[in-house]
């Protein structure tokens, strides 16, 4: 009888003592996963564009950052925790350096143009996958970089590579 309950002090030991090692993020109605991140100079693309008389044109699309700063293209797998009303609020999500400079998405409807599955800007209420666009400064390292998303006076982080 001795054994048993020594073995269960110890289980119970092993359990708490595991767990102590990790940071646990809190729960949130909505987890944020980056799935692919891209840093880009500059966003082109050539389509061919199908004609009334049956050519082909050439269309060229060219999209550049603001002066001093480069493009992170951010493909992001949203998953909804909770049931209920609870849509995800773009608001909440930011791109934050090292020194607390705040980043936020970007006006990025022209990512379509270039091939990549843009995320709506509107309020999400299922699960969603698809890109983000930031405008960063050239200098910045993504290393130096998290993904911060807020809710209800709780973040979770997430630390760019």
């Amino acid at each position: 009888m001795k054994r048993i309950g020594l073995y269960l002090v110890l289980v119970l030991l092993g359990v708490m003592l595991v767990g102590c090692g990790q940071e646990k993020q809190p729960q949130l109605n909505w987890s944020v996963a980056v799935v692919e991140q891209q840093v880009k100079e500059q966003l082109e693309t050539v389509d061919q564009v199908h004609q009334y008389d049956g050519s082909v044109a050439k269309v060229s699309h060219l999209q550049k950052p603001g002066a001093g700063k480069k493009f992170l293209l951010l493909q992001l797998k949203l998953k909804k925790n909770v049931a209920g009303n609870h849509g995800f609020q773009w608001k909440g999500l930011q791109l934050q350096g090292k020194d607390k400079t705040i980043y936020e998405r970007c006006q990025d409807v022209f990512l379509g143009d270039y091939h990549y599955k843009r995320l709506p800007a509107t309020e999400l209420q299922l699960d969603a996958q698809g890109w983000v666009c930031f405008e960063i400064p050239v200098a910045s390292r993504t290393q130096d970089l998290q993904l911060v998303y807020q809710e209800n006076g709780k973040q979770n982080t997430l630390q760019m590579k």
